[in-house]
């Protein structure tokens, strides 16, 4: 299976986040192969393609963080990219708060994820449901580390949905009512000062008015881009159930659960709820 890692960093603030991917690839993916291009969004546009040793090196677009980056070799590159199987989306700070999906995946999943309508990556989730533009919704997949085809890819369209400030916040640089519900706004808010959701915390309190607003954008666009798969009927598949499967050598099922059934899978067995032998459906 030919894979197409899209590598995302800005600089080399995180080199050594580039290292321990490289060798996640080698004790998961050496059966594959494996082609990784690194995009770099803090090269100045036009910057010609080059090189980074074996690796083909490509200035990005940095306007919408990650989510702007992708988009821009994604249409630089559209035919070269529909040559591959699979696409493994990362950036370099994939291996940051939680990492333990990092040790649950199985290649198996792998063809599944290349033959039908799938993106592979760690489900989260918040407590309650929230609403974006109208659009309920509970879940997203983690973007710092996810696969998709090139055909889900082309179902999903531009990663970037959520481009303009003002749609959420007002002149004062408030929260507008009506494009997000107050829980929303909760979420947002007390993430980006710092207070722990889930047992997990922001490393940091943002304090800037326009970073902080920038931030909330980049949560919105991770958010969207889920609710947008869904409705285009791309499903979610996490990793720990995904793996799981795979490592007692069950087969991809052809109904793949809801995401509360994945996830409550996840949390019983990280917290060894699971009896050896059982059988996720």
């Amino acid at each position: 299976m030919r894979i197409l890692c899209l590598y995302l960093r800005y600089g080399r603030e995180h080199s050594s986040a580039f290292e321990r991917l490289r060798r996640w690839q080698f004790l998961n993916l050496s059966q594959e192969r494996v082609e990784t291009w690194i995009i770099d969004n803090s090269l100045p546009e036009g910057t010609p393609e080059g090189v980074e040793g074996p690796f083909r090196l490509f200035s990005g677009d940095n306007s919408m963080r990650e989510f702007s980056g992708w988009d821009r070799i994604r249409a630089a590159y559209a035919e070269e990219i529909q040559g591959f199987d699979l696409v493994h989306f990362v950036d370099d700070r994939f291996d940051v708060l939680y990492t333990k999906y990092l040790e649950h995946f199985h290649p198996t999943m792998l063809a599944r994820v290349a033959s039908r309508p799938v993106c592979l990556g760690h489900i989260d989730s918040y407590d309650r449901e929230v609403s974006l533009k109208g659009v309920r919704s509970q879940h997203w997949i983690r973007t710092c580390f996810f696969f998709m085809s090139p055909s889900a890819l082309d179902r999903l369209g531009p990663f970037v949905s959520q481009r303009d400030e003002a749609d959420f916040f007002d002149r004062e640089g408030l929260f507008r009512r009506g494009s997000l519900s107050g829980q929303y706004v909760r979420y947002i808010t007390d993430w980006l000062a710092g207070v722990p959701l889930q047992g997990v915390s922001w490393h940091s309190r943002i304090g800037d008015p326009a970073l902080f607003r920038k931030k909330a954008l980049m949560i919105l666009n991770e958010h969207a881009l889920s609710i947008r798969l869904r409705q285009r009927g791309v499903r979610l598949m996490d990793f720990c159930w995904s793996w799981y499967r795979g490592s007692h050598g069950l087969l991809p099922s052809k109904a793949l659960p809801g995401w509360r059934e994945q996830v409550r899978f996840r949390s019983d067995f990280l917290k060894g709820r699971v009896p050896d032998g059982g059988l996720p459906s």
